[in-house]
């Protein structure tokens, strides 16, 4: 059965709520859905309705909950106009109803890009905005919703994805938003692949070292043995650490390293095993506390950040640098405006997957509106946009995909702080 769900409708919904699945978002897990029957009951002929608020847009879009990314979409003079919508149709395609039941991750991110229309539609922006259940066999996708759709975020799976691929014409773009695997669609098909890739991690760490080094340090790479030749990210690291021009020093033991005598340490653990990348950073957090001169630093993804048995205490304790494609600033002014809206209006706390529907909704819908329904043309050359948990700097591939790239800079002090660089 087709699920059509109306805005207008969905703002009357106070109860409900989401949480965010652990194996996707590590960052922080909400709580289960306290009325998600409610949703699922709505009759598949409910009306789709349009935003129609303030006919005189303000520049400030989203300052009602998240109110990020208006300095990033100011305009441009290399931009030129393309044909802009009356309305931004927006769709959302998600597996609602996978496992027979509500899902509390997509209900999550649903109501996260709820907001985000609710705010962009509150400062002007006219927006339908329409949410599809990917998971009804009953009503599946067709060429007239993808046609109708100027902003397509979703189906999620690769699958979904290439089926959502055969029923739209060359005009259209569909965005991945979750699956990190789609982005193998986007060498060959009309894919925009949200999530950042792991591999821009880790070459973000090494632009990050070859900023912060100075005369006299010295960069180590703990390298593990066990998986030589086997481990996806560990052959990546080290083929690329090769052709970075870094010079390096290599130990199979963090314990064996001994400090540069006149400059810092700058550690990279060179592994796919969360037993030897909790081991080597605990060494290193030894190291740090033992040196009499100079500082040590630590240059991690967040796969490593996020290995079993890591101790978080050691990240402070060597002053980690860790790159992340997903990261949620809870002391921004943002981030707290948008749990305080989501809160009065869903009565819950937002889940990660809350922040990501939220961002998505935000950043492509505020790209339609501005360069026309062929934003997609214009992502690459489009600043970097800032938002809650991710952010969005766009660059094409061989072929008519484009994959986001931008990566988060978190620090870690050894005064038990964290901030954003």
């Amino acid at each position: 059965m087709k699920r059509i769900i109306s805005i207008l409708a969905l703002l009357t919904l106070m109860s409900l709520c989401a949480c965010g699945q652990w194996y996707l978002f590590p960052l922080g897990k909400g709580k289960s859905p306290k009325d998600t029957a409610t949703l699922m009951k709505m009759k598949p002929e409910a009306k789709k309705d349009t935003v129609l608020m303030n006919p005189n847009p303000t520049t400030d879009a989203g300052e009602t909950a998240g109110g990020v990314g208006n300095e990033e979409m100011e305009d441009n003079e290399d931009f030129f106009v393309l044909d802009i919508p009356d309305v931004v149709n927006i769709s959302m395609i998600l597996p609602i109803n996978a496992s027979g039941k509500a899902n509390a991750n997509f209900l999550a991110m649903y109501t996260g890009g709820l907001l985000a229309a609710r705010d962009l539609g509150s400062n002007g922006m006219k927006i339908d905005f329409n949410i599809y259940d990917a998971a009804d066999p009953s009503a599946p996708m067709s060429h007239d919703m993808i046609d109708e759709s100027d902003v397509i975020i979703g189906p999620v799976s690769t699958e979904d994805l290439q089926k959502a691929l055969s029923l739209s014409h060359t005009g259209k773009r569909i965005i991945s938003p979750l699956e990190p695997k789609a982005a193998s669609l986007t060498d060959s098909c009309r894919v925009i692949q949200a999530p950042t890739a792991w591999c821009d991690q880790i070459d973000d760490l090494f632009k990050w070292i070859e900023e912060e080094s100075v005369i006299g340090d010295e960069v180590i790479v703990v390298r593990d043995t066990v998986l030589t030749g086997q481990g996806e990210q560990y052959n990546y690291m080290i083929s690329k650490l090769e052709e970075s021009g870094i010079r390096f020093k290599t130990v199979y033991s963090a314990s064996s390293a001994v400090p540069s005598v006149i400059g810092n340490t700058r550690f990279l653990i060179a592994s796919d095993r969360d037993a030897f990348i909790s081991a080597s950073a605990r060494q290193i957090g030894a190291f740090s506390i033992k040196r009499k001169k100079g500082n040590t630093y630590l240059y991690i993804t967040s796969r490593m950040r996020n290995a079993k048995g890591l101790d978080p205490q050691q990240l402070y304790r060597s002053n980690a640098r860790v790159t992340m494609s997903y990261f949620i600033d809870y002391s921004d002014e943002s981030v707290k405006n948008f749990i305080l809206a989501y809160r009065a209006l869903f009565k819950d706390e937002p889940a990660s997957f809350a922040f990501q529907g939220y961002d998505t909704v935000n950043y492509f819908t505020r790209m339609c509106a501005k360069y026309g329904r062929q934003w997609y043309m214009k992502l690459s050359e489009a600043p970097e946009f800032k938002g809650l948990q991710s952010n969005y700097s766009f660059k094409e591939t061989e072929m008519a995909g484009q994959v986001n790239r931008a990566v988060k800079r978190i620090v870690y002090r050894p005064d038990m702080s964290a901030d954003v660089q």
